[in-house]
């Protein structure tokens, strides 16, 4: 299996209400020393080398991932953003600041789902680019003036 298990209810973002939830729900979220893992499933009849599926799973530390002999992604629990797809996005793109940007500009003047849509087209799993857009919604309502000012004023990004 390689899409992204977590879907993410774009009415219900989850900046505004601690009642939102993954579906799946989030395993281990918010627990320290927690990580993402991947567990593979190889098969034997090509050489065993070769992984034909995986999938994520949140696990209580890093030690106890490797003792299982899963392949530790990032720490923190797995999320919507923690597909392979997702996760190649955020290697290929280190800084999201101009994506974020361009994208923020997408969602004030055409509404959510062109925020969201922005986002896929950079190639994030629907659940992450929607998540990513409840964080323009997010830091449009806490930083809207300040950040325009950052941007028009060329501050570099972080």
């Amino acid at each position: 299996n390689h899409t992204n298990p977590f879907t993410l209810d774009k009415d219900c973002n989850v900046h505004d209400d601690s009642a939102c939830s993954t579906d799946p729900p989030q395993e281990l979220r918010g627990q320290d020393g927690a990580v993402c893992a991947y567990r593979y499933v190889y098969d034997d009849s090509v050489d065993g080398t070769c992984p034909i599926s995986y999938s994520h799973e949140s696990v209580a530390s890093k030690e106890a991932a490797e003792a299982e002999g899963l392949v530790v992604t990032h720490y923190g629990a797995c999320g919507v953003c923690s597909s392979a797809q997702d996760l190649l996005i955020y290697m290929a793109t280190p800084d999201l600041s101009e994506t974020g940007i361009k994208c923020g500009l997408e969602y004030l003047t055409s509404g959510l789902d062109a925020g969201i849509e922005c986002y896929q087209k950079l190639g994030f799993s629907l659940p992450c680019a929607t998540l990513w857009t409840f964080d323009l919604v997010n830091t449009q309502k806490l930083c809207l003036q300040p950040c325009l000012k950052k941007n028009s004023e060329n501050i570099p990004n972080n």
